[in-house]
């Protein structure tokens, strides 16, 4: 996807890319509905992310990736350690 190689060329150093629609299936009525709960978890634990984990959700080209990120952390892995910019 294009998103990825945009993350490789200007991320921020030891940042980590975040695919918003792995695990996600959408029907006709919700496109981008939440992502399955067992993928999501095995997705942000490859990342290194668990219940006591620091992050900072950001999107260089605009707030709608990062917001969407933070609100599946939040519902899928309730944390106070989440902050969306």
């Amino acid at each position: 996807m294009v998103f990825s190689l945009v993350f490789f060329r200007v991320h921020i150093p030891n940042s980590v890319h975040f695919d918003i629609f792995k695990c996600v299936t959408s029907t006709p009525e919700i496109l981008f509905n939440h992502p399955d709960t067992n993928c999501f978890t095995d997705c942000i634990q490859s990342l290194g992310v668990w219940p006591d984990t620091h992050v900072v959700a950001y999107d260089r080209l605009g707030p709608i990736s990062a917001y969407r990120a933070w609100r599946m952390l939040r519902v899928r892995l309730p944390s106070e350690h989440c902050v969306a910019y």
